[in-house]
């Protein structure tokens, strides 16, 4: 397999796990897109062109995911927010906008509760970003049911789930089915996708006084028709944190950025450009 899926992918080392990105565009203060559970940089495709223009725009691959090293863990939100701050380091970027998405808003959130002179503003798409650990249907988080997963990731029930559960209505075709099952496949990609889906699992960072600790400037964008994260989360987060306003996506599932780029990328550029 290619050792990435864009022209502009690079490799950078970080404390010794090769992290995979693809960075675009220069000027600016740089803007970091984080995926989300099952995911790669692979899902900011409609994205990175648009934000580039007038800024650098970075999307990583988390370790664990898309082309970035597998290995044995730990995937913590934690870890995997250190993880990002050292790219950061790496790249030389002191301070950036941070969009991430599910899983990666998370991650987001824990930066900037935890290094927030290196966050100017976030932009936070259907966040986990819950008070409790999450129930079904995080089923496959039961590392017993290994065989679900590699029966998962055959193309033509890995497209209906994903459709069903991601998407609302969007169809997907060969060539995201390809980028989406060849990183999971390779070797130790169950594994880690097994140990990340039980820390998205076991996440339980949206309460009240976590969230007031957490003041960069923020936008909640949030589809209506989100089957995994219902809208009233995005509310909820939205509320609690002192510098934030929600923005729902009518129509959209999981994941609005890829159902309406049109629409995400006016608004996340207009959002990142505001005085």
């Amino acid at each position: 397999m290619t050792e990435g899926w864009h022209e502009a992918s690079r490799l950078r080392t970080v404390e010794g796990e090769r992290i995979h990105y693809v960075d675009m565009g220069s000027g600016g203060t740089p803007v970091l897109l984080i995926h989300g559970f099952l995911m790669s940089s692979y899902m900011w495709r409609e994205n990175l062109e648009f934000l580039s223009r007038d800024r650098r725009a970075i999307a990583l691959c988390l370790p664990g995911c898309g082309w970035s090293d597998v290995g044995a863990g730990p995937y913590d939100i934690d870890e995997q927010g250190r993880r990002v701050v050292g790219l950061m380091d790496a790249l030389g970027i002191e301070r950036a906008h941070l969009v991430g998405h599910s899983m990666g808003g998370a991650i987001a959130l824990w930066i900037a509760r935890h290094h927030p002179e290196r966050v100017a503003r976030m932009g936070l798409i259907c966040a986990l970003a819950v008070q409790k650990p999450m129930p079904a249907p995080w089923v496959f988080a039961n590392r017993r049911l290994a065989i679900l997963y590699r029966v998962f990731f055959r193309p033509a029930m890995a497209r209906k789930a994903v459709e069903g559960l991601a998407y609302n209505g969007m169809k997907l075709d060969a060539e995201y089915m390809r980028h989406f099952i060849g990183p999971l496949r390779r070797s130790g990609g169950v594994e880690a996708a097994l140990l990340i889906a039980q820390v998205c699992r076991a996440v339980s960072n949206g309460s009240p006084g976590e969230l007031a600790e957490i003041h960069p400037e923020s936008l909640v964008l949030w589809g209506e028709k989100d089957r995994l994260l219902p809208e009233r989360v995005g509310v909820r987060l939205a509320e609690r944190l002192p510098n934030a306003r929600f923005l729902s996506f009518r129509g959209c599932g999981h994941s609005p950025h890829e159902e309406q780029p049109e629409r995400f990328n006016r608004e996340i550029h207009a959002f990142l450009d505001a005085p």
